[in-house]
């Protein structure tokens, strides 16, 4: 786990900064000032990130990847469950601005296909899912925190996921979830799911 801040240039690549620099309170003012501004403003070249990412995404994709390989089950060729339901569903699932569901709708995926006729590893898939189903999802900066990653609302189709919620990466702020693209809110609020 790593906390990093970059700046998003408008060519849209990422350019690591010090992570060590803060405003000073009188620049935090005028910034303030300058969003209740009545006049329109353009928007600034570059725009301030700061995420808290996972450097195991990639081990935890292969460990599906490999034990998925060795099960017998069948693969297509075109959307092969041992890729699909590791690095293309099961990375993108545990992303910042992944959907709430992606990641229990992935390790319900995966107990699906370790339940498929001909698996000679189904236990060994099913903990596998468990685990990948408990990992924490990447946390972004949204307007200035750093949100616990949302929660899925509905139930999972298989029973061995029931009860299980990812977990919450170290620095993210227990008191605010959110996703970029939910906004942010506090804990118990309704705003999301009322």
């Amino acid at each position: 786990m790593c906390s990093h801040i970059y700046f998003l240039s408008p060519e849209l690549t990422l350019e690591p900064v010090s992570t060590s620099a803060t405003a000073p309170p009188a620049c935090e003012a005028k910034a303030k000032r300058s969003l209740s501004s009545s006049t329109p403003r353009a928007a600034p070249p570059t725009l301030l990130l700061k995420r808290i990412a996972q450097t195991d995404l990639g081990q935890v994709a292969q460990s599906w990847q490999d034990l998925c390989e060795k099960s017998g089950g069948q693969r297509d060729p075109n959307n092969d469950p041992c890729v699909v339901l590791a690095g293309i569903n099961g990375i993108n699932a545990l992303l910042a601005n992944a959907d709430a569901c992606a990641q229990q709708d992935n390790a319900d995926a995966m107990v699906d296909f370790a339940k498929q006729p001909g698996i000679n590893n189904e236990q060994a898939l099913i903990a596998n899912a468990v685990a990948y189903r408990k990992h924490p999802r990447n946390a972004l900066n949204i307007n200035g925190v750093v949100p616990s990653t949302l929660f899925c609302q509905k139930a999972p189709r298989n029973a061995e996921l029931q009860g299980l919620v990812n977990a919450q990466l170290q620095g993210v702020d227990p008191g605010l979830f959110g996703s970029p693209s939910t906004g942010v809110v506090a804990f118990g609020a309704c705003e999301l799911f009322c």
